[in-house]
């Protein structure tokens, strides 16, 4: 199997060259952005296949389809969304795909059977146990407050005094500092953390960048205030300029979402030991990157250098 120092050897080579190359600088943006949204359609549609042809191929597996099949179509939809312009709506749902792309490579690179099947069961089981509990005491108070004096939909998600006990006699609730630390390790930060100093054999999109894009993609989610610092100039910027920005933004998003899915397909390809899958997608990747990123960076020269 290729070794992921490969990879290392592969993305020194791209920086140390000039990736901005005489017939890209010659291409309008909009063919740029054309290109870039037709090869990532490709890709991503060849991804998707060989991910769900790893998941039915490897009985282990059944258990994270559910994620797996979360995890993309939530990046279907960042692709469609950014291939129409709405970036800052593509941004709000890849947050979501990041939530579920960072807890699927948790469980998918773990060490042995044993660890995978452990991971498998705290996100699986114990996580929803947890929820059970907590989600039914929610319900219970809008049940009892006949919000709808016609009929009660949160009456069906109540669990009876028998289910509440049951699950409560359950390590995964009757011990608050276990409790506690399940939901905080399962969480966007704390998976992220570990992965940075635990995940090994290299990856490709660095978790620091990751963490960079999900905060971004958070305080577009939330309408922070961080967001609209730069509002006031929207209206004294060139409409050139503008489409410049807007497909810089189009461009990460295809980008880094796709790469993910290749990640995602590596990581299934290896700890399935499927060499030969793993090859095919490795060398649509190392062309994905190339393509993707001369052209990400053929953008940013443009918008840096406007107008000089």
């Amino acid at each position: 199997m290729k070794e992921l120092t490969r990879f290392a050897a592969f993305s020194l080579k791209l920086k140390t060259a000039n990736t901005l190359t005489k017939s890209m600088d010659k291409r309008t943006t909009a063919s740029l952005k054309k290109y870039i949204i037709s090869k990532s359609t490709l890709e991503f549609t060849n991804s998707e296949k060989n991910i769900y042809e790893l998941l039915y191929s490897h009985e282990s597996f059944f258990q994270i389809r559910p994620l797996v099949k979360y995890t993309l179509e939530r990046a279907k939809r960042v692709n469609q969304l950014s291939k129409q312009g709405s970036t800052g709506d593509a941004e709000i749902i890849f947050r979501s795909m990041l939530e579920g792309f960072i807890k699927l490579i948790y469980i998918i690179t773990s060490e042995n059977d044993q660890v995978y099947q452990h991971r498998i069961n705290e996100y699986f089981t114990i996580l929803c146990q947890i929820e059970t509990l907590r989600t039914s005491d929610k319900h219970k108070i809008l049940s009892e407050s006949k919000i709808n004096s016609r009929f009660n939909p949160y009456a069906a998600l109540v669990l009876s005094e028998e289910e509440e006990q049951e699950l409560k006699q359950k390590p995964s609730w009757a011990n608050r500092k276990y409790r506690q630390e399940v939901k905080a390790k399962w969480s966007y930060s704390e998976l992220s953390k570990y992965l940075s100093s635990n995940l090994q054999g290299g990856f490709f999109v660095p978790f620091r960048l990751l963490d960079h894009y999900y905060k971004l993609a958070s305080h577009i989610a939330h309408g922070d205030e961080t967001i609209f610092r730069n509002q006031w100039m929207i209206p004294f910027m060139e409409k050139e300029y503008m489409q410049l920005i807007q497909t810089g933004n189009t461009t990460k998003l295809l980008r880094i979402v796709n790469e993910l899915i290749f990640w995602i397909g590596l990581e299934l390809a290896k700890f399935s030991q499927k060499e030969e899958t793993y090859n095919t997608i490795y060398d649509h990747y190392k062309d994905y990157y190339e393509d993707t990123g001369n052209i990400h960076d053929t953008i940013i020269d443009r918008i840096i250098n406007y107008g000089k």
